[in-house]
């Protein structure tokens, strides 16, 4: 997007980034090319990072902080978030200062705290040992050349982290390749080796041809220390015949691992109604987390950088723009759901449902359209039906074509009924197709009048677990099917079949297999 169609959305607009590593510096720079007002926080002394000394983005990042500190950017150094309420466009921020509590109101919040590094759990009972380095240390070539005398032999050991990062695969082999033109000894351990792009594949071949060891072993190694000197033991699969593996073991002097990660989410910071989403490892995850940025399921809120999970920084410029478009997007919904006064009896139950703290509660509940994104699961979990779209009440009469209807999320499975729409040979669908703003918004009243109009498949397609954006859409989309099909087994109507189903854009062939086992007759 132009800077000329950003400009009126930039005076109401105030970006907060946590934490001054690459990533962060990154999104600030952008944001402030296109002058949009932005606060950094930086829990230490200074700007940089968990990268400031490394030399791959070492210019980079001086560059960056001196660009950062030169444009007047708000800059709060030894400072650490407390506490985010509200929702957008007014996040109320409460952030210690030099021991002191500050607050300030924010439209977006970009969170690039990064990740603590730790021991993995098979060295946690040694501690941190002598000439024992983790792959993400601060100038570790230099520390190892220094530490470690030409000639040395010395193992590293990644893949075994929970979350272990082909970005560490490839530091690792960075850092092997140089040290054996020093003429160490390398053993490199791993679980797996990640070519995960080209460049992964020439760092392997130079490795080899540099005379390094490489061992596949599904557990790591056994390592004893004694005085300066330690020794591996390690299980390669590849050396062992069918069924067996072969033993291993070398002294070395020198032992590189790769760390684990904890994301630094700051659970704390976020009053209930926000519910971030975690993945595995409790990186924040979303819908379709193979695409940038990582949005969260709360408007105004972003991720960026390794708390996402440990990745490649060249990717953070890519990030960082896709981030600063969205925010610069002053995108409204559609059609925002209202409420009834009349019929509400503040229950509380939209406040609890809604997965984007969008609704408060007075004397009634009100809903902030500015927040709200229109997913409607607080329409279909309101017990009073006191909460209904602006534009337009429900209506079920549409005509029914085909013995299936189809419901389908918009955000997820609707990608997936287009890819069928353009691979069909016909142009018709051979089902009534529904689009949903969120598979959570199906409501039981209206499976029940499709039941009555004579449909006798009813799929309603929702994403995938951990996987909608809406949070626990498809969760509260399973439990009125679940609900509905008690129903009408309890009236003896037995030739309808009423499903919900996870389905992601790519699953066609799954889709289309769904469609042929669930064919019905013409003579039904």
């Amino acid at each position: 997007m132009g800077q000329n169609a950003w400009g009126a959305i930039v005076k109401h607009k105030k970006l907060l980034v946590v934490g001054g590593g690459l990533s962060g510096l990154t999104v600030a720079r952008i944001a402030m090319a296109h002058q949009l007002k932005t606060v950094i926080i930086e829990k230490s002394s200074r700007l940089g990072g968990a990268l400031f000394h490394n030399s791959p983005y070492e210019k980079e990042l001086h560059e960056s902080i001196q660009i950062i500190m030169s444009s007047g950017t708000t800059v709060h150094m030894e400072s650490r978030p407390l506490h985010v309420r509200g929702c957008y466009p007014e996040f109320n921020v409460e952030y210690e200062q030099n021991g002191k509590s500050c607050s300030d109101v924010f439209s977006d919040i970009v969170f690039a705290a990064g990740v603590d590094l730790t021991v993995p759990d098979w060295l946690n009972s040694m501690g941190r040992m002598k000439n024992a380095f983790m792959i993400f240390e601060p100038n570790l070539p230099v520390k190892l050349i220094q530490s470690v005398p030409a000639g040395s032999r010395l193992c590293f050991v990644t893949g075994y982290s929970h979350n272990s990062s082909p970005f560490a695969f490839r530091l690792a082999m960075e850092m092997a390749c140089e040290l054996a033109e020093n003429k160490c000894r390398i053993f490199m351990i791993q679980n797996t080796i990640r070519f995960s792009d080209p460049l992964v594949t020439e760092l392997y071949r130079r490795c080899r041809e540099s005379g390094i060891v490489f061992i596949k072993s599904d557990l790591p190694p056994d390592i004893n220390f004694s005085n300066d000197e330690m020794l591996f033991r390690v299980a390669d699969r590849s050396l062992g015949s069918a069924g067996s593996e072969a033993k291993l073991q070398s002294t070395i002097h020198g032992l590189v691992f790769e760390p684990g990660y904890i994301p630094r989410i700051f659970p704390e910071l976020f009053w209930s109604p926000h519910r971030l989403r975690h993945g595995a490892g409790d990186f924040p995850g979303f819908a379709n987390n193979r695409f940038l940025p990582m949005f969260s399921n709360r408007k105004g809120i972003y991720f960026a950088g390794s708390i996402t999970g440990i990745r490649d920084p060249m990717t953070y410029p890519d990030e960082a723009m896709m981030i600063l478009d969205a925010v610069l997007t002053d995108e409204t919904v559609k059609n925002v759901p209202v409420v009834d006064e009349d019929k509400c009896a503040v229950c509380l139950t939209c406040a609890r449902v809604c997965p984007h703290g969008a609704v408060t509660i007075d004397t009634v509940s009100n809903i902030n359209k500015e927040a709200c994104d229109g997913c409607g699961i607080c329409i279909a979990e309101c017990p009073a039906s006191a909460i209904q779209w602006k534009s337009e009440e429900n209506d079920f009469r549409q005509e029914v074509r085909n013995k299936m209807k189809v419901y389908c999320c918009e955000g997820s499975t609707r990608l997936l009924v287009d890819r069928f729409i353009a691979d069909a040979k016909t142009p018709e669908l051979p089902f009534d197709l529904q689009v949903l703003p969120c598979s959570g918004n199906i409501q039981i009243v209206e499976l029940l009048t499709d039941v009555n109009k004579g449909y006798k498949r009813i799929l309603v397609c929702t994403c995938h677990d951990e996987n909608c954006l809406h949070l626990m859409g498809n969760q509260h989309a399973g439990k009125r099917v679940r609900y509905v099909n008690q129903m009408i087994s309890s009236l003896g109507i037995t030739d309808v079949s009423i499903q919900v189903k996870p389905f992601a854009a790519h699953m066609l062939h799954a889709f289309k297999q769904y469609l042929r086992e669930n064919q019905i007759p013409d003579d039904e």
